[in-house]
């Protein structure tokens, strides 16, 4: 038996550990608990919520709050003040009640708390009084699930249609490694660590989540290959400190059995989808993403990332134990997922109780349902609608956006058939890329490839890392333009200005005035190539003789209206296509300027009569850039 310790007193040991030596701390002022970043800003705007109140009523903050009267009429002006959001502008009572939450738990941070009796007698006055007379609902959206199709869709209008413009192409923890798969073949794959909701403080029962590249024998879509994405994040970023190219990875040879070979990165501490900022990209920026992409694709209400997690989670439920789905979703309680992820149809009671197999089909195809998809689904309101609710008095941004969901609300919406998605002739907003698609040699590419069955190691899945990885480094969605690289270019190198990796010509400006055929660095104007501005065309200034003069501090200003006329021979790139006009036979354009801003800056309408084009409109979708001039031989 060991020996016992004698008795001494915890003070006289406190003080021999040097308790006395720093009394920092000690004093009588209020001790809180942490705050994340976010709860500080959202407890900072309910606490200015209930100041601009007490101001309004000429009522002191901290007295005010001990008065059930003033606290009445504080929850009754949220309830009335709140702007709700998708199609309804009265807010739900989750958000009345959310922002009561914040005001009373931010309040005894520094005051003393609200009396339990009188925060319960006012949520009992929201639940009782003012939700039912304001109208409130208790629940704003139903849970939708997410399935694979519907990620299909997605992805279709992601890859193969969009034309949305994203500030770089890239912005688009984890062990990374190779291990040996059930066929002996080496295989990447990673373990992600996932952050989820209370566990900051937990880091130890945080759930952590695997990917992988997939068996050889079992290809698939590569738009469903999880890694393809993130090893060309990675090789984009040259984030692998060993490694630098697609076929250096996929050359690495399978480990021993039960071993995995870890791929080192060169900065531990950068994240994997890192934002423009250099610092992790929050969800919300991808919530923001993921709304914008499922209205282009013909999503009335969009898919969220909690409706693809509820889907995840039902078929998760069926294969494994409650323990193990609970553990991945990283929730404490059997509660959370019946409450708010488990969908209400998906058992077979017919086949129960007549005895029959068990059928999934039926309920899996009636819970697609619950995300409504209109493949024709309006991009912008008709012209008619649009000119009538302009000239509106009380006109607004937000009214444009209120009756583009109205009008999505009653749209006819025709029936499928089996090439649905293979035409999708979906509108503007999806039919540029099939237009500017050849510019973009690499997404043109991934647009067919990627909707290919395929292993990452095959020749097409190698073809489409490296595509992914050319995308991924890219400054901008254009890089070249065809016909512009600067190997073809036949102007002086003296005429040439040089902007980072980008040149472009000092003098590359001309007249295009009645007579006019030379540019001003002595080339004889043969042809003019008319390209119409997409946004992130690089503008190029024309300095003209009065008529017309382009210029890069304001591209929606014109000015006053004078016309002219000049015979060319041109090669028109319009929106629908390429015309080719002959030099026998000269287009007669009619140049023009009109008055859109009050810079006093002029800027040129060219209408082409034969083809019916007209190159600049008042949003400046097609706004031609006079960019390529060669020299007559």
């Amino acid at each position: 038996m060991p020996p016992q310790k004698k008795n001494k007193s915890f003070l006289e040991i406190a003080r021999q550990n040097g308790a006395e030596d720093n009394r920092e701390g000690i004093n009588g002022e209020r001790v809180n608990s942490k705050l994340e970043p976010q709860t500080k800003i959202d407890y900072k705007n309910a606490h200015g919520m209930w100041l601009e109140f007490c101001a309004h009523k000429g009522k002191d903050p901290v007295a005010s709050a001990y008065d059930l009267e003033s606290l009445k009429d504080f929850v009754k002006q949220l309830a009335y003040g709140i702007e709700g959001i998708y199609d309804d502008e009265i807010a739900g009572q989750g958000s009345v009640k959310v922002i009561w939450k914040r005001f009373t738990a931010n309040f005894k941070r520094d005051n003393d708390a609200i009396p339990r009796d009188i925060t319960l007698s006012v949520t009992n006055f929201l639940r009782q009084e003012v939700f039912p007379e304001r109208g409130n609902k208790s629940s704003k959206r139903k849970r939708k699930h997410a399935q694979k199709h519907h990620f299909i869709h997605l992805g279709r209008q992601l890859w193969e249609n969009d034309f949305h413009i994203y500030a770089m192409p890239i912005t688009r923890d984890i062990k990374f490694g190779v291990i040996r798969n059930e066929l002996g073949e080496p295989e990447l794959a990673a373990q992600v660590v996932k952050d989820a909701k209370g566990m900051t403080d937990t880091p130890e029962k945080r759930p952590e989540h695997e990917i992988y590249e997939g068996l050889s024998s079992r290809p698939r879509f590569l738009l469903l290959n999880p890694m393809l994405p993130i090893v060309a994040l990675l090789l984009a970023s040259n984030r692998f400190r060993d490694y630098a190219t697609a076929d250096a990875v996929l050359a690495i040879p399978a480990p021993p059995q039960d071993e995995v070979y870890i791929l080192e990165w060169t900065d531990p501490e950068s994240p994997l989808f890192e934002g423009l900022d250099g610092l992790i990209q929050k969800a919300a920026v991808l919530a923001k993403l993921l709304r914008e992409l499922a209205i282009r694709a013909g999503y009335t209400i969009n898919p969220t990332i909690h409706d693809f997690r509820a889907e995840g989670l039902f078929l998760i439920d069926q294969l494994y134990s409650a323990t193990q789905r609970m553990v991945y979703a990283g929730h404490r309680g059997e509660k959370t997922h019946r409450q708010h992820y488990a969908p209400n149809n998906g058992t077979d009671g017919q086949a129960a109780y007549l005895g029959d197999d068990v059928r999934t089909l039926v309920g899996d195809l009636f819970r697609g349902l619950s995300l409504k998809r209109n493949r024709d689904l309006w991009q912008t309101l008709p012209a008619k609608k649009r000119y009538d609710l302009e000239h509106r008095d009380d006109y607004l941004k937000r009214l444009v956006e209120k009756e583009l969901r109205e009008c999505r609300k009653h749209q006819p919406r025709p029936p499928l058939d089996e090439e649905a998605d293979v035409t999708y002739a979906m509108g503007s907003h999806r039919s540029r890329f099939s237009r500017a698609c050849r510019m973009m040699p690499a997404r043109q590419r991934l647009a067919e490839n990627i909707f290919r069955e395929a292993t990452l190691r095959s020749d097409l899945g190698r073809q489409v890392l490296n595509d992914m990885i050319t995308l991924c480094r890219q400054k901008h969605e254009i890089e070249i333009r065809p016909g512009l690289e600067q190997d073809k270019c036949h102007c002086a190198e003296s005429e040439r200005i040089s902007l980072g990796n980008v040149t472009i010509l000092q003098n590359f400006a001309f007249a295009v005035t009645t007579g006019s055929s030379r540019s001003q660095c002595g080339n004889n104007i043969a042809s003019i190539t008319l390209i119409p501005r997409i946004a992130w065309f690089s503008a190029i200034p024309l300095s003209t003789e009065e008529q017309l003069q382009f210029h890069l501090e304001d591209i929606h200003c014109v000015d006053t209206i004078k016309d002219g006329k000049s015979l060319l021979s041109i090669n028109a790139i319009s929106d629908y296509g390429t015309k080719e006009r002959s030099r026998d036979s000269p287009a007669e354009l009619s140049v023009s300027s009109q008055t859109i801003g009050s810079c006093g800056k002029r800027k040129a309408v060219i209408q082409d009569p034969v083809a019916q084009d007209s190159f600049l409109t008042t949003d400046m979708d097609t706004f031609p850039r006079l960019i390529s001039v060669r020299e007559d031989p």
